[in-house]
């Protein structure tokens, strides 16, 4: 089934996007340009194809997204300027709703679509993991009002619920 809302481009030009995602980033022209594009194929082999490249580009941009949110935290307590943990936490979200790009592509098999989403839940899971060890960590200056503050949004955020939802699978 060929969505009509999305762009159509030959599968060669569809794997250089990626490709070129991998090394600049989800803030690329080509990476924009998966957002909104379909790869035209011959026959049923897209998944087998396909899954490892957008493995591939799914943890660089993962990678990238949390150590962008850990340095937004960082900077946040450095600053003490709450502001920076909730833009951090924002475009930690927005990469994550990006990850999930390959949702809308139609000759993509559901069940590809359903490991991808498992492998990106499992990465998400263990790095939340780790930040609640250092939020963990953290709570040992709980007399200092910015911790306080810093904890309320983080829970308020419930970063882990966000996920849980995102990436859901079967």
């Amino acid at each position: 089934m060929i969505r009509m809302d999305r762009e159509q481009i030959p599968y060669s030009e569809w794997v250089e996007c990626i490709k070129a995602s991998v090394l600049k980033g989800r803030k690329s022209p080509e990476f924009s340009r998966l957002l909104i594009s379909d790869p035209v194929v011959a026959g049923d082999g897209l998944g087998i194809i396909i899954r490892n490249e957008i493995a591939k580009l799914e943890t660089v941009l993962l990678r990238s997204a949390a150590d962008d949110f850990q340095s937004s935290v960082n900077k946040c307590f450095e600053d003490h300027d709450l502001f920076l943990f909730e833009k951090g936490l924002r475009d930690f979200k927005k990469v994550v709703r990006d990850c999930l790009f390959f949702d809308g592509i139609s000759a993509l098999p559901a069940e590809t679509k359903n490991d991808l989403r498992k492998e990106i839940s499992n990465n998400l899971s263990a790095f939340v993991e780790e930040f609640s060890k250092y939020m963990r960590r953290l709570s040992e200056y709980e007399g200092d009002a910015f911790v306080g503050e810093f904890f309320y949004m983080y829970k308020k955020s419930n970063l882990k619920k966000f996920i849980e939802e995102q990436v859901s699978y079967e």
